[in-house]
């Protein structure tokens, strides 16, 4: 039982960890792809 409860909370600890990357790549893309290809960029964010 002990193992199980330490799987989750490293699992989640992982997901936390990689959201928050993925969170930031996406912040820091944005600038740029706003001024490159925005007409491309809008449909996508609407889907």
């Amino acid at each position: 039982m002990k193992e199980l409860v330490v799987w989750i909370l490293g699992y989640l600890l992982f997901e936390a960890i990689l959201g928050t990357m993925e969170a930031r790549l996406a912040l820091g893309s944005l600038p740029k792809m706003d001024g490159d290809v925005r007409g491309f960029c809008d449909p996508q964010l609407a889907i």
